[in-house]
């Protein structure tokens, strides 16, 4: 039995060479989730995917619960699709990586679950509303990755901040010039959730946590322990080119199949720290 420390942060498995994470269990069922909407688009069954769609009317008066759940699979093809799964795909491993499958998983269902009950909410108060697809709660993901990492350059030398307020700001102004209120709305409440619950949990970015503390309190700082465990000293010393060299030089000569899950664990801990060092320059 090994006496590692469970890290619910390395991946799920992997497949051949590639890493599997919740997200892309995530990305691999929205897509099977899609080809099915299409065929039954195809077969005119739409009834189906009515009883799949958010609707006030139907939660309040025939308590269709699930709805507040289904209608996150309701998606058609199209190019839109395509760049939501890259943005979960891409940035929410990121986020998984950072904050925990645990974690990761809690968020990505906070975000599913805050549209709907807030469009349950105003319809107490008379206005019905009707709502579908995962376009807001995956552009909120990548609004995580933007609060974790805002200096991190990523298209065309572009720091993320910088990519997300442009993104937001032309959803926003296409919405706007839709007179699609709801769908405005739910864009920047997924948004502001998915900020809300990392800012709570302390893994913001401290330029994020600046510009929000005025609003949201911050998380109270635990004490810091005067000694560190053989483990916390380990990691703090370690190089981590010095800890990848042996099994990089075990995969080169037996393949990557050949390391045992200890040592893809270390290799994607060390990974992960290249990357945070990285972005830090």
């Amino acid at each position: 039995m090994s006496s590692e420390p469970y890290d619910d942060r390395t991946p799920l498995t992997w497949f051949g060479k590639f890493p599997v994470y919740l997200t892309t269990v995530l990305v691999g069922v929205h897509v099977a989730a899609m080809i099915l909407v299409s065929l039954l688009l195809a077969l005119g069954q739409s009834g189906l995917l009515d009883a799949m769609v958010y609707s006030s009317e139907a939660v309040v008066s025939r308590f269709a619960i699930w709805e507040f759940v289904t209608y996150v699979f309701v998606n058609k093809p199209s190019i839109w699709f395509v760049i939501e799964m890259y943005l979960l795909l891409a940035f929410g491993s990121e986020v998984e990586k950072r904050i925990g499958r645990r974690g990761f998983g809690w968020m990505y269902l906070a975000l599913v679950i805050a549209i709907p009950t807030v469009l349950t909410g105003v319809a107490a108060l008379g206005v019905s509303s009707v709502y579908a697809g995962s376009g807001a709660v995956h552009f909120a993901v990548f609004i995580a990755f933007v609060a974790i990492y805002p200096t991190a350059q990523i298209f065309f030398g572009l720091q993320a901040r910088w990519i997300g307020l442009i993104l937001l700001s032309i959803n926003s102004l296409q919405l706007l010039a839709g007179r699609d209120w709801v769908s405005l709305s739910m864009l920047w409440l997924a948004s502001a959730c998915a900020v809300f619950m990392l800012v709570r949990a302390g893994v913001a970015s401290s330029a994020v946590l600046d510009g929000v503390s005025e609003v949201i309190p911050r998380p109270a700082k635990q004490p810091r322990k005067i000694a560190k465990s053989d483990d916390a000293k380990a990691d703090s010393s370690t190089d981590p080119y010095e800890s990848i060299d042996p099994l990089l030089d075990k995969i080169s000569k037996n393949g990557i199949h050949s390391l045992t899950k200890a040592e893809r664990q270390r290799l994607e801990k060390a990974r992960a720290l290249l990357i945070e060092r990285e972005r830090r320059r």
